[in-house]
């Protein structure tokens, strides 16, 4: 198993807050980057980011991330 970005929440959250990604980050007081990083599965960013993130969308820095089964990632990923 491995941890995978929950971007639902937080891309749900933009929609319905009608939140451009700059707008997002304003209110979480994160970069741009460090959002794309994360949308983007990077295993790389910090846990102060995510608490940012977790607190303006009202969730747990935990519920940030899924386990995925990396058979079916690399099978789902594979061309």
């Amino acid at each position: 198993m491995k941890d995978a970005a929950n971007k639902k929440l937080i891309l749900d959250f933009m929609k319905e807050n009608n939140l451009s990604k700059k707008q997002f980050c304003e209110r979480c007081g994160i970069g741009v980057a460090v959002l794309n990083k994360y949308l983007n599965n990077n295993s790389r960013f910090r846990i102060s980011a995510l608490s940012k993130i977790a607190k303006l969308i009202g969730v747990e820095i935990k519920d940030l991330f899924i386990l995925v089964n990396e058979k079916e990632t690399d099978e789902y990923f594979t061309v």
